[in-house]
């Protein structure tokens, strides 16, 4: 319940950086509200992400978990030539989680009731005492403290360090993801528990196995998940990517929109340039995303009431 003088916070955006700052304001005493701007449920979206001890530690300090996020244990990185020879390998003991499992552990600890789905963060008021935030809602939510941790095409930034814009990094990420029965018996046998890179003209590739849908680390259950950054550049290359099957252009194209000529391309691309095992998982893959790469550099993280994440 809120107590006297208790400071109070608004967080634009309700995904995974949002929640590590709801999180560790909660922990320090402050009142807080998020709002996403998406009516549907973050918890599908994403793919792998690699785990480091460092994350098991801001877990425990923010009072979500003692334990690290479930995951798949890795000794380290190995490296494959054009035919898939080893070139190199490291050893790096590490666990390989997933985007989705990260998230639904720090949203099924966040209080629900301060959770807002459907709620867009429109402008931003502020005084020496703090800052008003004006939302799609209609509501008008006064707190010591605003947080913009809404993304790459950031409102807060928008309206506070408007001259500050992502550019373009000259490259695209492809991921894929399968179902690990529907892989090979080699493939299972000799790739799929290794972090594997790969390095394809103009790019690099990198491959490692994921966490079931249900965050199962059960055999039979797991799936393989593919990333592969290839430069694409800016102007009609990148427009043909973004735009869908109705001629609709994306700034980031929504799985399920993806043009089937695209992934037919990438599939034959894997065939010619990425080592045997690899060019398997390409032409298997049975769900596609496609992000396109921008930078963003900010002078200023904090104005004011006002503060960013992740710039």
């Amino acid at each position: 319940m809120p107590v006297p003088c208790q400071p109070k916070a608004v967080i634009a955006g309700g995904s995974v950086g949002g929640l590590f700052i709801g999180h560790m304001l909660l922990r320090q005493g402050w009142a807080v509200e998020v709002f996403e701007r998406v009516t549907g449920g973050l918890e599908s979206r994403g793919a792998g992400i690699a785990g480091h001890a460092e994350l098991t530690a801001i877990l425990n300090a923010i009072g979500v978990s003692s334990d690290r996020p479930p995951g798949i244990d890795v000794s380290g990185r190995v490296a494959f030539d054009r035919h898939g020879n080893q070139l190199a390998s490291f050893d790096y003991p590490q666990y390989l989680t997933s985007w989705s499992s990260l998230f639904n552990l720090l949203y099924s600890a966040f209080p629900p009731q301060h959770y807002h789905l459907g709620v867009e963060l429109l402008d931003i008021r502020q005084t020496d005492e703090g800052a008003v935030a004006l939302l799609s809602s209609g509501e008008q939510v006064a707190a010591d403290l605003v947080v913009g941790a809404d993304g790459i095409r950031s409102r807060v930034r928008g309206l506070l360090a408007s001259k500050i814009v992502p550019s373009y990094g000259g490259y695209v990420a492809w991921r894929g993801i399968m179902d690990e029965v529907d892989l090979s018996t080699a493939f299972m046998a000799e790739t799929f528990d290794r972090f594997s890179f790969c390095f394809p003209p103009g790019g690099q590739f990198i491959g490692y196995p994921l966490l079931g849908q249900d965050g199962s680390n059960a055999k039979g259950a797991r799936r393989y998940n593919f990333l592969w950054y290839t430069h694409v550049g800016e102007g009609a290359d990148l427009d043909a990517l973004m735009t869908d099957e109705n001629g609709l252009k994306h700034e980031s194209i929504p799985p399920p929109l993806i043009r089937k000529v695209h992934i037919e391309a990438l599939r034959r691309a894997g065939a010619r340039d990425l080592p045997p095992q690899f060019a398997e998982v390409v032409l298997r893959a049975d769900r596609h995303l496609l992000q396109p790469i921008y930078d963003v550099e900010s002078k200023n993280i904090a104005f004011g009431h006002v503060a960013l994440i992740g710039d």
